[in-house]
């Protein structure tokens, strides 16, 4: 699972990637690979976890450089972004950067 995961999502045509049937109990087969019949995860659970989580999951903190600006590159997808000034003051934003956006923000603080 890890490797095919990996595989496809370097691939630039591939946009996601879809599981059906991943709990063993399930009606369609009883070979399932992500949690047991109790809901516990797998190995393959484990790793989907691990890759979507902890490696392809953007996490970043930082602070502006002398112009103001801070860079981080990160995957597609939503991001929630809190930016908070020396003196305390703090905003909230949810943004989007996707394949074919300017992808950047500019967060003006009144």
């Amino acid at each position: 699972l890890r490797d095919m995961m990996i595989a496809s999502f370097s691939h630039p045509n591939i946009k996601g990637i879809t599981f059906w049937d991943f709990w063993e109990t399930s009606a369609y087969t009883k070979n399932n690979f992500m949690f047991d019949a109790d809901w516990n995860m797998r190995l393959a659970g484990k790793m989907y976890q691990d890759l979507v989580y902890n490696k392809w999951w953007t996490k970043e903190s930082g602070a502006t450089d002398t112009s103001g600006e801070f860079n981080v590159r990160g995957y597609y997808g939503d991001y929630d972004v809190t930016v908070t000034t020396n003196d305390g003051k703090s905003k909230k934003l949810s943004v989007a950067f996707y394949e074919g956006y300017d992808n950047v923000i500019e967060v003006v603080m009144g």
